[in-house]
């Protein structure tokens, strides 16, 4: 059952939403005011937070915009929903990342397909998540978010974006579970091809500047590897070989 949060300075909106919502989908659902969603938000639960989030663009206390980045940097999972009855924010909100846009006053149909649209997505990325359970931690984390896995000793550290994640096994044992996207560079070095910028033969550039070494003994599968994944990608991505 998915989790659905609607935030919103307006009650008889956010009560049109609700019973919309649960007309038509069995969901649990919560209306948060700005404070009680950012309290939520820094509860760190993420098995709590809503998958799918309604929120206004424009808020009494807060700009919805900045509130669903700072959302979104610690629960990637969640899909956002915009709602504006302002044109002029239109462009705007696109700096989030919003799943959907509606307009208000909102149209049924334009909510139904808001909400199957986040369900898609939120499917779609469920099968796309690294699940790793460690002493009772468990870690999920999407490939598309790891730029490199690094290998010292017993630990392996899964360098992301915004945070590295420690865990306790072999990288050969990591490779198994992760996507043809990955590609061991190095002994100690596991590349998400995703994320290459450059390939000098001896070294791979990441698009975050990361530059990791590449092996003598693996140089020649590197090479092939990267050049044959981004065989058909050459003209949207910045790749010098």
């Amino acid at each position: 059952m998915y989790r659905v949060g609607v935030c919103d300075d307006d009650a008889q909106i956010s009560e049109w939403l609700e019973r919309q919502i649960i007309a038509r989908y069995e969901v649990e659902i919560h209306k948060y005011t700005v404070k009680e969603l950012k309290e939520k938000m820094n509860e760190g639960k993420e098995e709590e937070f809503p998958d799918i989030l309604f929120l206004d663009v424009v808020l009494e206390r807060q700009n919805g915009i900045d509130l669903a980045k700072s959302i979104q940097s610690m629960y990637y999972q969640v899909q956002v929903i915009f709602m504006t009855g302002y044109i002029d924010y239109v462009s705007d909100v696109f700096e989030a990342q919003p799943v959907y846009l509606l307009l208000k006053p909102i149209q049924k149909e334009k909510l139904y397909a808001a909400i199957e649209k986040a369900i898609s997505v939120l499917k779609e990325e469920k099968q796309q998540i690294l699940d790793l359970t460690m002493k009772g931690k468990v870690l999920r984390i999407p490939y598309k978010n790891v730029l490199y896995v690094e290998s010292d000793g017993r630990y392996l550290y899964i360098h992301q974006n915004a945070q590295t994640e420690r865990v306790t096994m072999k990288l050969s044992e990591l490779i198994q579970l992760l996507p043809e996207s990955f590609l061991r560079c190095h002994q100690s070095y596991l590349i998400n091809m995703e994320w290459v910028k450059k390939f000098s033969g001896k070294t791979v550039e990441l698009q975050n500047g990361a530059v990791l070494p590449v092996s003598r003994s693996k140089y020649q599968k590197v090479k092939e590897t990267v050049l044959h994944y981004f065989a058909d990608r050459m003209q949207e991505r910045s790749l010098d070989i």
